[in-house]
């Protein structure tokens, strides 16, 4: 791995991240992708591409420290954030394998503070589902393959259906056909519809279906 490797795999995964989803908004781990990969980039300009060791750690360090950053911001990027007056968990999540990319690079310990003031995630808080309305309806996830026309028409259909579609290609080369295969995601009110459509395009495979509603104790404080 050199800093240029990672500025172009950092770039080419936001790009695709943000591409994969029909309703991409800023104030989720999107955002904080975009974020790491301006600053390794700007590393890597700043040092001419040199693929040194040093450079590397450097660049690992600005995108550690690009991610604290733009988690930061997603309070106030998304109104539901902000109302709950937490950070997104995607980001979070995002910041915590570059972490682990940095420390194993590097051969450094994680960074045991890198949480530290991001709201929602201090221990001593109270827990921030006990006063949240429960999400309705199901997450469906399937692996499918779909002709480009196909996959378009199952995109629009599952976006009058639901929200938070995200269709990603698995692999990159189609097959004799020209179908690519797709990892595909959506909430819904109900999975029948949504099942009945994907099976009428394709043959789905790791089909799963999950309830969005956190559980809770029966007191109703906390998980």
């Amino acid at each position: 791995m050199t800093a240029s490797l990672l500025a172009a795999a950092l770039n080419r995964a936001q790009i695709r991240a943000w591409s994969a989803l029909s309703d991409p908004v800023p104030g989720t781990m999107l955002s904080v992708m975009e974020a790491c990969a301006r600053a390794a980039a700007a590393v890597d300009s700043a040092h001419d591409g040199d693929d040194s060791n040093h450079t590397l750690g450097l660049a690992l360090d600005a995108t550690v420290n690009a991610a604290v950053a733009a988690v930061v911001r997603t309070e106030d990027q998304l109104e539901a954030l902000h109302a709950a007056h937490v950070v997104d968990a995607g980001g979070v999540g995002m910041l915590l394998i570059l972490d682990c990319l940095r420390s194993a690079v590097l051969g450094e310990e994680l960074q045991d503070q890198l949480l530290d003031g991001l709201h929602g995630y201090d221990v001593q808080d109270p827990h921030i589902h006990a006063a949240m309305p429960r999400d309705e309806g199901v997450e469906v996830m399937c692996t499918i393959t779909l002709s480009p026309l196909d996959a378009a028409m199952m995109r629009q259909r599952l976006d009058e259906m639901g929200d938070s579609v995200i269709m990603s290609q698995v692999g990159g080369a189609p097959d004799a056909s020209g179908a690519y295969r797709w990892r595909v995601h959506v909430h819904v009110p109900d999975a029948g519809p949504a099942v009945t459509l994907i099976r009428s395009l394709g043959e789905p495979s790791d089909i799963s279906v999950s309830e969005l509603a956190v559980p809770r104790n029966p007191d109703g404080h906390g998980l």
